[in-house]
């Protein structure tokens, strides 16, 4: 198993961000057949350490990680996110 964190700091934290940011990560499971687990959090208790959204994602090994960081469908997500974000931060660990 291989765990892909990511933190992501909005340059402009709104309803509509977070939602056009949660919808197109939610529907990369579909697409894309190596994650094993999907699970995308919005931020409740805001204060100055916290980020805004998170997302814990799981495969089977690194190598499918790698298959899911190329794939058109993530490409494409992260074109539309990445312009949204302030910062990004990320912890890729086995287990």
């Amino acid at each position: 198993m291989f765990t892909h964190l990511v933190l992501f700091k909005l340059k402009v934290n709104t309803p509509e961000s977070r939602q056009t940011i949660h919808d197109l990560l939610e529907a990369l499971p579909a697409q894309i057949p190596q994650i094993t687990h999907y699970e995308v959090g919005i931020n409740s208790v805001p204060s100055e350490r916290a980020y805004d959204m998170s997302l814990i994602s799981r495969f089977e090994s690194q190598a499918d990680l790698d298959i899911y960081a190329k794939h058109p469908a993530h490409v494409a997500a992260l074109s539309v996110i990445v312009p949204l974000l302030e910062k990004s931060a990320v912890v890729d660990y086995p287990g």
